[in-house]
């Protein structure tokens, strides 16, 4: 591979030359091996729509799974929510590439306390989707 760098730092080892020879330089580099950890991507099972599938088991105790599908890369925020509309726990605020995720909520509040019983709500926010969904914690 060869380029050019105007890096006063730019990493070398064993090199021919090892100063900068002026304001851009250029450098030659030799692979003895090359890995990678590149695997194939099925573009054909990416979903079209965004969704979010009703959480398994329902009612549940102590464990619940949600799934969720993106049709392109996300900002997303998974929340839970008691019926007075507070927000129990955040699951997720974090960026997703486009793909099917899954993820449990094991009935705790963000506090680490179990929930009680009752019906709660779900919801999958991005910049262009918003889905709620109902689930029941029983004890």
């Amino acid at each position: 591979m060869i380029g050019e760098t105007e890096s006063t730092d730019f990493p070398t080892f064993n090199p021919y030359q090892d100063t900068l020879q002026g304001f851009t330089n250029a450098f030659v580099i030799k692979f003895s091996s090359f890995s990678t950890d590149i695997k194939e991507f099925d573009f054909d099972n990416l979903p079209a729509d965004y969704n979010m599938s009703q959480n398994y088991p329902n009612p549940f105790n102590p464990i619940t799974t949600i799934e969720f599908k993106l049709p392109i890369r996300s900002n997303i925020s998974i929340s839970i929510y008691n019926m007075l509309g507070q927000k129990v726990k955040q699951l997720v605020n974090q960026e997703f590439s486009a793909g099917n995720y899954r993820i449990t909520w094991d009935g705790t509040t963000s506090n680490g306390v179990r929930a009680s019983t009752g019906v709660y709500f779900y919801r999958l926010e991005t910049e262009s989707f918003v889905q709620t969904k109902k689930m029941i914690l029983l004890k």
